[in-house]
């Protein structure tokens, strides 16, 4: 990187905060901002400049990834005359690392059109481990252009980055990935529980399950996977949003029914 580029980052949580700091390490200036006052200490620290609001962000920086847990979170941040889209120049990019609805990718979508902005939807799996071990994966909807621009941003964090095509479909790809997960670890769960209870030690469990057809990194590395609280509530987000892109398609999706059981909660599509 021949010159110091200066990058916006709005949300620095488990996932965000990570692959901010390793922004900074490989040679980024930061300008950084989150709600939750402890949330940016680190990043102080490490030398971004904090900004005094979101608006504030837009106005220093013509690079914003934001990394935020919903639709109303990403909309809040966006939207507005203290908004991020507003605050802007033309000219300038809007990554979305965050995992939100397709219809909300489409409105931004139509948002920064028409104020002369760049957007990639660019949401990605690793969780803050594979963030902090520069091991993540992205999946990336937008323009070659865009994507062109943003790539060494994006390979700062990640082994792989997948452009599954237009605008919209980096967040499609990431609900694909995200039913197998949670399916994969319903039945990998269960696959260890009747092992246990048929008497298998956990070393000749793991063995089993690395090899042959039914090998799998969820598999391998249960129990450890086992979702916590919080990252169960974003994996029912995540089946949420896999119901509503069926409901759009009028398609019953296998397997969906069964992977919100197994994080004890029913969805139905629209009749």
């Amino acid at each position: 990187m021949s010159a110091r580029q200066v990058i916006g980052f709005i949300g620095l949580g488990e996932q965000g905060a990570p692959l901010a700091l390793n922004l900074i390490d490989a040679g980024y200036a930061l300008v950084v901002f989150d709600l939750r006052a402890e949330a940016v200490g680190p990043l102080i620290q490490a030398g971004a400049k904090l900004a005094s609001s979101i608006k504030e962000v837009g106005s220093l920086v013509d690079m914003v990834l934001v990394c935020v847990t919903d639709d109303a979170q990403l909309d809040a941040v966006l939207e507005g005359s203290g908004g991020l889209l507003a605050a802007m120049q033309a000219g300038g990019t809007v990554v979305i690392l965050s995992t939100v609805s397709t219809a909300l990718v489409a409105k931004v979508g139509d948002q920064t059109g028409k104020r002369g902005l760049n957007l990639l939807d660019a949401p990605l799996t690793g969780g803050p481990v594979g963030a902090r071990e520069k091991r993540v994966v992205h999946f990336v909807g937008g323009e070659d252009d865009t994507l062109a621009t943003c790539r060494a941003v994006l390979e700062v964090s990640a082994h792989k980055i997948i452009h599954a095509g237009p605008l919209g479909a980096g967040t499609r790809a990431k609900l694909v990935h995200q039913l197998v997960l949670i399916g994969n670890l319903a039945v990998a769960e269960g696959g260890w529980s009747l092992g246990r209870r048929a008497g298998l030690d956990d070393g000749v469990i793991r063995e089993v399950l690395g090899g042959g057809m039914a090998q799998s990194i969820v598999a391998e590395r249960l129990p450890e996977l086992v979702p916590t609280d919080h990252i169960t509530a974003l994996f029912r987000k995540d089946l949420s949003l896999c119901q509503q892109v069926a409901d759009e398609l009028g398609v019953d999706i296998p397997g969906l029914d069964f992977a919100a059981a197994y994080l004890g909660e029913t969805i139905s599509g629209s009749d």
